[in-house]
């Protein structure tokens, strides 16, 4: 690893003025040999988070390794996401959002220690705790393996946000229906997966906080599956259809999973396409 390298954090947030100080700090303890900056996108928050920021800036030793940037009206979570991306300049990228926090300083310095040694991976994550307000527990128990590709990533959701660490490709492009997804992190995996494989850390580096106000909890039922299937099939024909097959089962996880009630679904054997199709126009009739 060259120690002139750069790494860039990438951490937005909204209205996380009881969160983001634990986000920050987790950052900004890291011990590595290489350079570490924080691009922190604020939405226009409502609260006292852009009160807290400024002060970590003032105040902490490390504060010069933030670069922050606060919108002067809210945009929206993937706007805000994608422009921050597109602020990160470093050899490599990691994502924090700013409910998040990381819990080992040595985090960084073990992704990219791997990544540098293995050129043929895109990406590399690692376990996490999922912590409430009354509950925490790791999240991952046994995946079985510890390396992953599109296939798997289509299969259902695995990997923490907060443990992403992946290689920032200098001709890596955003599609046009990126923007518009619902959430930004399932159709980036979906692109890096394309540039290589993926690895697993079998260690817990990192906690995912689950609150009334976090995204998970906005995005259920019919929006979620909504999202899910405009982010699977802006990908399928981005692919040119090369994994319509399992793009197709994971819409029918994405039913099976957030719309239980919808009894037709016991029905789906095959691959009943009709079926399906019948589904999603009755979903989006729902929907107007």
């Amino acid at each position: 690893m060259n120690k002139s390298s750069i790494i860039s954090v990438c951490m937005i947030t909204y209205g996380h003025e009881k969160y983001i100080r634990e986000a920050i700090e987790g950052v900004l303890m890291q011990n590595s040999d290489f350079e570490i900056e924080i691009i922190l996108f604020n939405d226009c928050s409502p609260d006292n988070t852009d009160k807290i920021i400024q002060d970590i800036i003032k105040n902490h030793e490390r504060g010069s390794w933030i670069k922050y940037i606060k919108h002067d009206q809210n945009v929206g979570m993937m706007v805000n996401f994608l422009q921050a991306l597109k602020a990160c300049k470093g050899d490599y990228i990691a994502l924090c959002e700013g409910d998040d926090y990381w819990v080992d300083p040595l985090k960084l310095q073990k992704q990219i220690s791997f990544l540098s040694s293995n050129p043929h991976f895109s990406l590399c994550f690692h376990n996490s705790i999922i912590k409430s307000e009354n509950n925490e527990r790791v999240m991952l128990e046994e995946l079985g393996k510890l390396e992953f590709d599109t296939k798997d990533i289509l299969h259902q959701w695995f990997i923490p946000t907060a443990s992403i660490v992946f290689r920032n490709y200098s001709d890596f492009v955003f599609p046009d229906w990126f923007v518009n997804c619902q959430s930004g992190d399932i159709p980036l995996l979906l692109l890096l997966s394309l540039r290589g494989n993926i690895k697993y850390i079998d260690e817990v580096m990192s906690v995912y906080r689950l609150h009334q106000g976090g995204v998970s909890n906005t995005h259920r039922e019919y929006s979620k599956v909504i999202g899910m299937v405009y982010i699977y099939q802006s990908f399928n024909f981005y692919t040119k259809l090369k994994f319509d097959e399992e793009i197709k089962n994971a819409i029918i996880y994405e039913m099976r999973c957030h719309l239980p009630e919808i009894q037709e679904l016991k029905q789906l054997r095959n691959n009943n396409k009709s079926l399906l199709k019948r589904i999603l126009v009755r979903l989006k009739k729902k929907l107007r």
